[in-house]
């Protein structure tokens, strides 16, 4: 699968009848809305991944970003984004099946419970190419049962070998964006409320 950004749009056409209202303090009274609510979906979204995915680098989680522009949608109406341009962000949500990019004909998957091979240590579990000097101490073996794997030094199974995996849908970038909702419902009373004791 080829690497993309993945990105949430937060768009303000639900305020629009209001804010014409106010022609005069429209921009500002937009700008403060979208970018507080922009924010809000990304602390969210960021809260949603570390709860549902549990990854040990937290990577995924700390990608995701709120970007600090307007996009203007059509003539009355913009949008803010918040991206995360780690390619497994959209797979994790959405669910996939993971292949190895040729030439490699199977994915090396690491067996955790492993306590022997001294590139896993820290709850870092490199991949095989990545394990440095301790590469070479990896060697192949297929089990009667047809099962394949990398072995470490001692003779222990340090990788599982497979031609593909697949990544169950989690749905956590919705659960974040649900998570938001009332804040950013909260974010537009206050803007509003404050908008019109300025007026």
């Amino acid at each position: 699968m080829a690497d993309f950004d993945f990105k949430v749009d937060f768009d303000d056409s639900e305020l629009t009848d209001f804010v014409e209202n106010f022609s005069k303090q429209t921009p500002e009274l937009q700008k403060n809305i979208l970018f507080k609510a922009g924010a809000q979906v990304e602390t969210q979204v960021i809260l949603s991944t570390r709860r549902n995915l549990r990854t040990r680098t937290n990577t995924l989680a700390g990608a995701w970003r709120l970007v600090p522009t307007l996009i203007q949608v059509d003539g009355g109406t913009f949008r803010v984004d918040v991206t995360n341009n780690q390619k497994y962000a959209a797979i994790h949500e959405f669910g996939d099946v993971i292949r190895p990019k040729p030439p490699r004909k199977f994915l090396a998957i690491p067996i955790r419970s492993n306590n022997t091979f001294p590139a896993f240590g820290n709850n870092v579990f490199p991949m095989p190419r990545k394990s440095g000097i301790h590469q070479a101490d990896l060697w192949f073996h297929k089990a009667e049962s047809g099962k394949m794997f990398l072995m470490d030094a001692t003779g222990a199974p340090a990788y599982r070998l497979v031609p593909s995996v697949k990544i169950r849908a989690t749905g956590y970038i919705t659960e974040g964006i649900k998570a938001a909702e009332p804040e950013i419902e909260l974010v537009i009373k206050q803007e509003t409320d404050r908008m019109l004791e300025g007026s």
